[in-house]
Formats: C-alpha cells, sequence, structure tokens
C-alpha cells in the first residue's frame, strides 16, 4: 500500500520539480537572481518557498506572463516613439536618403 502511494506521489513531485524549474528559469531570464525569484514567489503566494505546491508555482508562472505581456507591449510602445521622433531620412519614408 506504502508502494502504491509513493508511485501515485512520483508525477505530482515531477510536476512541482518541472513547475519550479521553470518558475527559476523564468525569473532568471529577466535578470533576476534565484533569491529574488524566491522572493517574489513567496510574496505572490504568501507560503514559503519549500512549501509552493504544483498551483502555487503555476500562479507565479500566470504572472510573469502578465508581466512579460507588460513588458512587451511598453517596448513597443517605447520603439513606434523612438521611430516617430526620428528625422524623416532615418524612417525610411519618401524623403529618405537614397542610397
Amino acid at each position: 500500500m506504502a508502494k502504491a502511494h509513493a508511485a501515485g506521489c512520483r508525477p505530482a513531485r515531477d510536476e512541482r520539480a518541472l513547475l519550479r524549474g521553470a518558475v527559476l528559469r523564468l525569473g532568471g531570464m529577466l535578470g533576476w537572481r534565484p533569491a529574488e525569484v524566491i522572493a517574489l514567489a513567496e510574496a505572490l503566494t504568501g507560503r514559503p518557498w519549500r512549501r509552493l505546491a504544483t498551483g502555487d508555482f503555476r500562479l507565479v508562472l500566470e504572472e510573469y506572463a502578465g508581466l512579460v505581456e507588460t513588458l512587451e507591449v511598453k517596448a513597443s510602445k517605447h520603439q513606434r516613439g523612438a521611430e516617430a521622433a526620428a528625422p524623416p531620412a532615418m524612417r525610411g519614408g519618401e524623403n529618405a536618403v537614397s542610397r
């Protein structure tokens, strides 16, 4: 019976480990150190890192998705603003310098 229970828990532990790794990797891609990623996850969930369950890690990943979306929108606005501020020759419009 104990072996059957342990075998049934393995997929949940594996999923938790995969999600935990994804949270750490994505945080690293945003330039955060592991301690900062862990602190954010704990703040978002209200639980210590070691006690986070798969649902908690999913919540953190959803927050990352929202953060990335916001960053992309802001970067796009910034890019459009920079292009609009550029002289016509640099924008490639009608008055662009011929090569």
